[in-house]
C-alpha cells in the first residue's frame, strides 16, 4: 500500500494498463450498473470468456456474491490478479465502489462517453442490455480505456447526504422565489 502511495496516479494506471496488454493472468470483472441489479462479466486479460452475465443485487449479498464469484474463477483459471471495471453513471454505482474498495480491490471506472462509442465498434448488436453493456465495459478494460478515482474516499455518504440536502435546498429556495 505504501508502494501504492508513493506512485503518482498516472504512473500506476500506466503500470496497470501495461500489466493488462501484457499479461495473461488478469482476470477483469466489468460491472454494468443497475437500480436494483447490476450485470458483471468475467474475462481473463487474455480475451478468454469465463462468464458472459452474472446478476446480483444492489445489495450488501449482492456485493458478496459477486466477490465469491470472482474467488471463483480467480481460483479456477489460477490469476495472479484481479481488476474491477464499471460506468460510474448516477449514483447506483457508488455503493459497490466502496464496498470493493473497502476490501482493498482494484477498482477502476470508465467513461460513459467511451462506453458510447465502443459500443459502434464491437461485434454485438446495437440495442442495449445489460449483459452487452458489461462486455462492452469488458473490451474497454482490455483496450486499457479506463480511468482510476483518486477519491481518497471523497465518495462517502456523508458528502452525498450533504450534496443532496444542498440540491433539496437550492430547489425550495428556487420555488420560494416563484411564489412571490
Amino acid at each position: 500500500m505504501q508502494e501504492r502511495e508513493k506512485k503518482s496516479v498516472k504512473q500506476i494506471l500506466e503500470d496497470l494498463r501495461t500489466e493488462i496488454k501484457s499479461s495473461q493472468n488478469t482476470l477483469l470483472v466489468a460491472i454494468d450498473i443497475g437500480k436494483v441489479r447490476h450485470c458483471a462479466c468475467f474475462v481473463s486479460s487474455s480475451g478468454k470468456m469465463l462468464r458472459r452475465k452474472f446478476f446480483f443485487t444492489n445489495t450488501i449479498d449482492g456485493f458478496s456474491q459477486l466477490v465469491r464469484q470472482t474467488k471463483f474463477y480467480h481460483n479456477k483459471e489460477k490469476l495472479r490478479a484481479t481488476l474491477f471495471a464499471m460506468e460510474p453513471s448516477g449514483f447506483y454505482w457508488i455503493h459497490l465502489y466502496e464496498y470493493l474498495d473497502f476490501r482493498e480491490k482494484k477498482v477502476v471506472t470508465v467513461s460513459p462517453l467511451a462506453v458510447n462509442r465502443n459500443r459502434e465498434t464491437i461485434k454485438v448488436s446495437k440495442d442495449k442490455s445489460d449483459p452487452k453493456d458489461a462486455y462492452n465495459i469488458a473490451d474497454l478494460m482490455k483496450q486499457g480505456k479506463f480511468y482510476w478515482l483518486y477519491t481518497d474516499k471523497c465518495v462517502n455518504s456523508e458528502g452525498l447526504d450533504l450534496k443532496r440536502k444542498m440540491a433539496y435546498s437550492f430547489k425550495r429556495q428556487k420555488k420560494n422565489k416563484k411564489e412571490k
